[in-house]
């Protein structure tokens, strides 16, 4: 189904930019990855269910401010690039390549297959660029997005860049995501957010006034938002 121009702006679209998390949003690997935190944690016993905990709160968060939180917070030992290098390379080996083949979010392929001449779109992940970029290609999804952002990148700042490089308004823009920096990054830069639900993220319900099961039901709620 092709989205119908709207009568207002003169018919043109209203949402001109949609920004994407990956994992939970585009590919269904939210839930690899917290396998994944989960076997890494587990050679701390000791404090690997807080340390999961964390994760689960923070799903959109980089790897490493979890690395980060487990040294500091956790074991209370001293945290250094070396060793969230380290542990991040560890976290791969266990995951990487489970993510390359995990199947799209329902809806999710079909709607960029649709859609991506009519929107610009977007990704922006907690996870670092190169993987991200990879996954991605390996996908055959490169030929749909304007540009890519991972780690280092952090989210708000995306948002913010490809408003003001692009010239969007705050009206214009949606980001598409299913964790709490996702909800955070779209809140610092007032453009509209939809939460794509899943069993992980329900405390983030309440605070989302738009909300998806699936990617199927993206077009015709991109078609409710208010002006």
């Amino acid at each position: 189904m092709i989205l119908k121009k709207t009568n207002n702006r003169e018919g043109c679209f209203l949402i001109k930019a949609i920004i994407f998390d990956f994992d939970g949003v585009i590919c269904e690997s939210a839930n690899i990855k917290t396998e994944a935190f989960g076997e890494l944690f587990s050679q701390w016993p000791d404090v690997s269910n807080k340390a999961l905990e964390y994760h689960l709160v923070n799903t959109g968060v980089t790897r490493f401010q979890k690395f980060r939180y487990l040294y500091e917070e956790l074991l209370r030992l001293e945290y250094t690039d070396e060793i969230g290098e380290k542990l991040s390379d560890d976290f791969s080996a266990i995951c990487f390549e489970r993510v390359k083949q995990a199947p799209f979010v329902k809806g999710a392929q079909e709607f960029l297959e649709e859609y991506f001449e009519q929107y610009k779109l977007f990704v922006a992940s907690a996870s670092p660029l190169g993987e991200l970029k990879e996954t991605i290609r390996v996908k055959n999804l490169e030929k749909y997005f304007g540009d890519i952002y991972g780690h280092p990148s952090l989210k708000k700042d995306v948002v913010k860049g490809i408003m003001q490089s692009r010239g969007y308004k705050k009206s214009e823009v949606v980001f598409v995501g299913d964790g709490e920096s996702d909800l955070k990054a779209a809140k610092c830069n007032d453009v509209f957010f939809v939460l794509r639900k899943t069993s992980e993220n329900d405390y983030l319900f309440e605070r989302s006034k738009y909300k998806i099961d699936d990617l199927s039901a993206l077009s015709d709620l991109i078609l409710k938002l208010p002006n």
